[in-house]
């Protein structure tokens, strides 16, 4: 009776997704969250190994950079699966009366000898403008994480494997995460978008009570701040996402877990 619950929420949630304008904007890291507070397993499948029960994720962004059009909201749901898998199906959607733009992921992830992290997503976007009709775009990304000591991780993503996407850069990512005991983690990340630029990113994510998280990033390019709050407590966790873009100004998310 429970999994019933669980669906029909998703699916009510999804409803709301559809009916409103909105495309949610998370700080994407390439190394795994490593605490596993904060919800940034919506952009990086890897996260999904901090996850081992039913959980629905739920996500707004009511503003972003101030254009209303640019609102966002997504939802997505973390299935465990047998054979040490875990999977989500992740959805998101913004838009205004002249155009409709929507994303929808599969994620996969399992561990492998205790060492290894490995993960693919495969998506695809929807862009609609009513005027020209609809337009269809698959996508395929991987993502492999190395565990060579207790307090370090190693981090290799390629997106849009195979250029099977348009509207999408190939971009090959790397990065590197230290954690110190259980207090703090301090992470580096190169983007590579092939022909266009390089982009570097720092990370610095604290634990300064045992379920209250802070996490602070830096990118060059684009030049923006990240902050971003997560609290998690019994199977819950809500948090709170402000980016501030050089040119663009401020964009917000708020996020939420919720484990069955």
């Amino acid at each position: 009776m429970k999994v019933v619950y669980i669906l029909a929420a998703w699916i009510f949630s999804v409803c709301c997704v559809f009916s409103q304008s909105q495309y949610f904007s998370i700080p994407e890291k390439n190394c795994s969250d490593a605490f596993g507070i904060l919800p940034s397993w919506v952009t990086n499948p890897l996260n999904l190994k901090n996850i081992d029960k039913i959980t629905f994720i739920g996500l707004i962004s009511p503003s972003r950079y101030f254009v209303k059009e640019l609102n966002s909201v997504g939802t997505g749901v973390i299935l465990p699966m047998p054979l040490g898998i875990k999977s989500s199906l992740n959805i998101a959607y913004l838009g205004s009366k002249k155009f409709y733009y929507s994303q929808a992921n599969f994620n996969f992830q399992r561990d492998v000898f205790e060492k290894f992290n490995f993960a693919l997503s495969f998506g695809g976007n929807f862009f609609t403008i009513p005027s020209f009709g609809y337009k269809f775009h698959p996508n395929i990304d991987a993502f492999i994480e190395y565990f060579p000591y207790e307090f370090l991780s190693t981090s290799f993503k390629y997106k849009n494997l195979f250029g099977l996407n348009p509207l999408e850069n190939n971009i090959a990512g790397f990065g590197c995460l230290f954690k110190f005991e259980n207090f703090c983690a301090l992470g580096f990340d190169c983007n590579i978008a092939f022909s266009l630029y390089t982009s570097y990113s720092f990370n610095l994510e604290l634990l300064p009570y045992e379920n209250l998280c802070l996490n602070f990033v830096v990118s060059t390019l684009p030049q923006t701040l990240n902050l971003s709050l997560g609290y998690k407590f019994d199977g819950f966790s809500f948090s709170l996402h402000f980016i501030y873009h050089n040119y663009l100004g401020l964009s917000q998310t708020i996020g939420f877990t919720n484990e069955f």
